[in-house]
């Protein structure tokens, strides 16, 4: 049932699909034999002793079959204190009523929940406050939802988001520098229903990672010979797409969801835009570096020092590509890729 929503959503090439998740399932294999509950390496790792669990599998037909109670147990394996309970849908019965040839009345149904929740929001704030500054890039704890694209990951991370007090349980409103036809950057309020990406408490206690397997842009005919692997995803401050290294992540996928009919080289214009107005070029006020731009040698300093991001580290991974030069600090990604669980835990 994912490889069919996965089709028809995210991925519209069989063949690339079926080798992504190929590959996603014996990434999964991997992490439950060495990082499961009779994992060969537990208790291997840097300062845990204790050789505790390090990689659960939960099945999304359980949980919406027994509903609180699967998740009040996956609590307690997690150490979450919370008695949250999500609204739970099936979003397996329009797949299997498609198959059985009653499939519209289903999604007919699924469009009224949408369009509920677009009713629901909380309402936009009227003036942007940005958050304070976090004291640390690393949170002290960390849950990681893997598994293959849309096998129900988003609905999990959303979930233990909300129980950790990572994410909101109405839903998040940010602010998200967008590409503009004009030389000023424009930045615009996104709203956010679900933890499609990752989540952290204010408190730094609890980050949640949404680690779809893989993530970035939808899959194209370009992806047929080749699935990208990496071996960590790093906080996201440090994270950047290599083709559009001067971008946050968020940008650059707003953009990719925005312009999925748009050609390659609209595409390309799109994010060259998007690259001069976030390096200052054209900036009415005379001012020679957006804010944005300002910020960013701040936040590469905390990578290096904190996450130790550095294109001069011998005995560090940077996750991904270590980015050099002006991008020293960040780790640069592919456009579509996997995450590796077993280094990722590591």
């Amino acid at each position: 049932i994912s490889s069919k929503s996965k089709l028809a959503g995210h991925c519209h090439f069989e063949d690339v699909g079926n080798m992504e998740d190929d590959v996603a399932l014996s990434i999964m294999a991997e992490a439950m034999e060495k990082y499961g509950k009779h994992g060969s390496k537990l208790g291997s790792l840097p300062g845990d002793s204790s050789g505790k669990q390090r990689v659960f599998a939960v099945s999304y037909e359980g949980l919406i079959e027994m509903q609180d109670t699967y998740l009040y147990y996956l609590y307690h394996q997690l150490g979450i204190n919370s008695t949250f309970i999500p609204q739970f849908y099936d979003g397996n019965e329009k797949y299997v009523t498609l198959a059985n040839g009653t499939g519209k009345e289903e999604l007919e149904h699924e469009q009224q929940n949408q369009e509920i929740e677009v009713d629901s929001r909380p309402p936009k704030p009227e003036e942007y406050h940005p958050p304070p500054p976090k004291q640390s890039l690393l949170p002290k704890k960390v849950i990681a939802i893997f598994g293959p694209e849309s096998s129900g990951t988003e609905f999990l991370s959303t979930t233990l988001g909300v129980a950790t007090g990572a994410f909101p349980s109405d839903g998040q409103w940010s602010r998200v520098v967008l590409p503009s036809h004009v030389s000023s950057p424009v930045e615009e309020w996104v709203f956010r229903q679900q933890n499609n990406r990752r989540a952290m408490s204010l408190d730094g206690e609890w980050e949640v990672q949404n680690l779809a397997l893989p993530r970035g842009r939808l899959c194209t005919e370009n992806n047929t010979r080749e699935v990208n692997v990496v071996e960590a995803l790093v906080p996201d401050e440090c994270f950047r797409y290599e083709s559009y290294p001067d971008n946050s992540p968020e940008t650059v996928e707003w953009v990719w969801n925005r312009e999925l009919d748009e050609t390659e080289h609209r595409f390309n214009y799109t994010m060259r835009r998007v690259e001069n107005n976030a390096a200052g070029k054209g900036y009415p006020d005379g001012k020679s570096e957006s804010p944005q731009a300002a910020s960013k040698s701040a936040i590469a300093e905390m990578c290096r020092n904190e996450v130790h991001i550095t294109e001069d580290s011998k005995s560090w991974t940077c996750g991904a590509t270590c980015g050099t030069g002006q991008y020293n600090g960040y780790a640069l990604y592919p456009n579509r890729f996997l995450v590796n669980i077993t280094s990722h835990i590591e």
